[in-house]
């Protein structure tokens, strides 16, 4: 993996006054060639490809040290091309920007070096690099390698190429801090070999064909802190140390026909602190005589190939068996994540985890007060078992933010219920203070819905799927009064529900003292294919009047879908209302001038969707051949809601001070089910009855019989509620299609009786 580090230095001039003599060590060393540039000059590095690099200028020569840090040399020797083997007794030298420069017979070390390689620039070594004295441990002979820049254009240095007797890099103390450094030896030594090597960025690559080598081997100690290390020996060993092998930051690859990686003493042990490991070996991935060490939040996965590899819970009792390995952070969408292997619970304080396995839940999963969980499903499943088995997030008012984030880049991660389970909990409730956000994954199997927001919580969701829920009762999402949730991405599809309410979504409208809920869509949200189950008609999204305390709904209650940004290609939301009108905000703000029907649809054949303003509203379609619109009437004084099919009637009462409703439900002209209209003169009035005995028998108290007022339609149609006021005198009576208005009134002391007729 490249890495590629921000910022850079001051300019030329800023560097120029800052600049002191003697920052690097100075031995005696010759002057740089006449003429010779020891860097890249800065107007030839600006801006190029996406790699971050320093500005260089002729005389000093700037490269990055240890952790990144912004070094200059001021005296050095540049490097030239030779037939004859160099030997180096100490100092700083530079390969010039954009040259490559080749050292044929080899380089010898003989003091403490260094060497900076110049962005573009390429050090090619024929055969090795070798310190005359090869004592593990000695602190005379040392070789530390620079560059300027990570990346595409950071310096090179190639040594040998895995001729029988290429010797590769043998150093006492070799230091890598930079530079895309390969060194390929033959079959009798090793690719690098140190008595202590340290790598702390740049990318370095070796490998050896020997049967009793390793591509990297290290007699002392070896630390891999930063950058990439790739070793290879297809006979033998990848990486190798007979001291200390600590990997505390690097992405490290070990390869090998034996061992991937091999930690041979057992007085020292293998520590993996933080970056990543993956070893392949032939006999075992990782072979440890000491200890093997994982620091906390990095997971251990091990298999006989990395298709097969399962997660190692406890690297304490790892085998040496496994051919493949994998240590390292589980990392995806600038998250890192610590390991989750319980099977019976899921956590509850603060911090990114990942399952595992998978996991069964009897009871809820509640998030506390003040905890942020993130966790990634990996592929694996949530069972949320029998009724009870449910996920919390939020509580009352007051109680204190909580957030629940739920990922899976697998595609395969699942939140279920049994769906042969009757249940009356959803899956997930979010409560006040609380915001569930589904990014990927799919909730399926509910027969209690997928998610109810409650007032003061928010479901976010900006991918995956809930799809296949079955409620007797709601849909997929119930988004309460004061609730939000607010949709970018992802697919809610295929759910069923009863009649009467969005199977798909259902948005209550405002009540006597609460805001209406809200559903935002923007980007690819999509809520579409959701059907009512008995019927099979298209209900998607439910934006519902809500009630004002007395059974009444009105358009100006009238919950909204907020267009809060872009709707791009595959998005697509149908929707329906109780009471139709205008049902989006921020249509005109952020889609003017595109085609409403290509991202709304109405899911009630009797109206179309259409532009009001710059929003969108359903308007009613003429009545279909043989059918008529049913116009519903409040009267604010006496508390009565009044139907008629006549249009001029309505027209009469709203002049006398009723309010319009709109159209309560489309009848058909003419069926075998009559509703019969009847008044109450004393109490001023309505009922309406398909019963025959109900009516005859209110006539015999005194009520007026006025006929009949419409007709019913058939049991397959849309179902038209009932309810009773028993405190009431006048507007005893209420009549609705929806089923949230039914419930709400049987909440505050109506009796529900049932259904009263059909429309179609």
């Amino acid at each position: 993996m490249r890495r590629t580090r921000p910022g850079g230095l001051p300019s030329r001039i800023a560097l120029a006054a800052a600049l002191v003599v003697g920052l690097c060590p100075t031995p005696a060393v010759a002057a740089p060639a006449e003429g010779m540039p020891a860097g890249v000059p800065a107007d030839e590095l600006a801006g190029v490809g996406g790699d971050v690099r320093l500005e260089s200028q002729a005389d000093p020569v700037l490269y990055l040290g240890a952790n990144d840090s912004e070094e200059t040399c001021s005296e050095y020797t540049v490097v030239e091309d030779s037939v004859d083997r160099v030997a180096w007794s100490g100092g700083w030298f530079v390969v010039p920007a954009g040259q490559t420069v080749t050292l044929s017979a080899g380089l010898a070390v003989t003091g403490d070096v260094s060497l900076i390689l110049c962005d573009g620039a390429t050090l090619v070594i024929g055969g090795d690099i070798q310190g005359e004295v090869a004592t593990p441990g000695s602190d005379d002979y040392s070789l530390a390698v620079y560059a300027q820049s990570h990346g595409d254009f950071a310096g090179k240095m190639v040594v040998g190429s895995g001729q029988e007797w290429d010797r590769g890099i043998r150093m006492d103390h070799l230091s890598i801090y930079g530079g895309d450094v390969t060194s390929v030896a033959g079959w009798h030594h090793h690719g690098i070999q140190a008595g202590i090597l340290t790598v702390d960025g740049g990318d370095v690559t070796a490998s050896s064909t020997g049967e009793e080598h390793a591509g990297i081997y290290a007699a002392n100690s070896m630390y891999l802190v930063r950058g990439s290390v790739k070793g290879t020996n297809e006979n033998h060993t990848g990486i190798a140390s007979a001291g200390h092998l600590i990997v505390n930051g690097a992405d490290v690859e070990a390869t090998g026909g034996t061992y991937g990686m091999h930690a041979a003493s057992a007085d020292y042990s293998l520590d993996v602190l933080s970056g990543s490991v993956t070893c392949q070996g032939g006999t075992a991935a990782i072979a440890t005589a000491g200890d093997l060490h994982v620091n906390e939040g990095m997971m251990a996965y091990a298999g006989a190939d990395e298709k097969s590899a399962a997660y190692v819970e406890d690297t304490s009792t790892w085998g040496h068996t496994e051919k493949w390995a994998h240590i390292g952070p589980h990392e995806h969408d600038g998250r890192i994540f610590q390991a989750w292997g319980w099977t019976d619970s899921l956590p509850v304080e603060s911090g990114n985890y990942v399952l595992m396995d998978d996991v069964t839940l009897d009871g809820a999963w509640e998030i506390p007060a003040g905890a942020d969980v993130c966790l990634c499903l990996n592929g694996k499943t949530i069972a949320l078992a029998g009724a009870d088995g449910r996920v919390v997030c939020g509580g009352s008012a007051g109680d204190g933010a909580r957030s629940l984030t739920v990922v899976d880049h697998t595609g395969e991660g699942v939140i279920s219920c049994d769906p042969g389970v009757r249940r009356m909990e959803p899956a997930v409730a979010v409560g006040a203070g609380g915001t569930f956000t589904l990014e990927d994954g799919r909730m399926s199997g509910s027969t209690g819905g997928a998610v109810n927001v409650g007032a003061g919580g928010t479901f976010a969701m900006r991918g995956g799927e809930i799809s296949r829920n079955a409620s007797t009762y709601q849909g997929a999402i119930w988004v309460d009064q004061g609730g939000v949730c607010d949709m970018s991405g992802g697919v809610i599809s295929e759910n069923e529900g009863p009649k009467g309410i969005g199977c798909g979504v259902t948005v209550i409208g405002k009540g006597p003292d609460d805001p209406a809920g809200v559903l935002r869509v923007s980007g690819s949200a999509k809520i579409w294919g959701n059907r009512e189950s008995k019927t099979g008609r298209d209900s998607n999204v439910l934006v519902d009047a809500g009630s004002d305390g007395h059974g009444g709904s009105k358009a100006e209650n009238n919950a909204r879908i907020e267009v809060v940004g872009e709707l791009t290609d595959g998005a697509r939301v149908g929707v329906w209302m109780t009471v139709p009108d205008v049902f989006t905000s921020g249509w005109g703000e952020h889609m003017a001038g595109l085609e409403p029907g290509d991202y709304f649809a109405s899911d009630d054949d009797a109206y179309s969707i259409e532009t009001v303003g710059e929003e969108l509203a359903l308007v009613g379609k003429p009545a279909p051949v043989g059918s008529h619109e049913m116009y519903r009437l409040y009267n604010p004084y006496s508390g009565e809601h009044f139907y008629t099919a006549s249009a001029y009637e309505r027209d009469v009462l709203v002049g006398l001070g009723w309010h319009g409703e709109g159209v309560g439900w489309i009848a058909p002209d003419v069926s075998e089910v009559p509703v019969y209209r009847l008044y109450n003169q004393y109490a001023g009035d309505h009922h309406y009855t398909t019963s025959a005995v109900e009516r005859d028998h209110l006539v015999e108290l005194g009520w007026t019989d006025e006929g009949v007022g419409w007709h019913s339609a058939g049991e397959n149609g849309v179902p038209v509620y009932r309810q009773y006021n028993p405190y009431a005198s006048a507007g005893t009576h209420n009549y609705t299609t929806s089923t949230f208005e039914a419930q709400y009134l049987v909440g505050v002391g109506w009796r529900a009786e049932g259904i009263g007729w059909y429309g179609l």
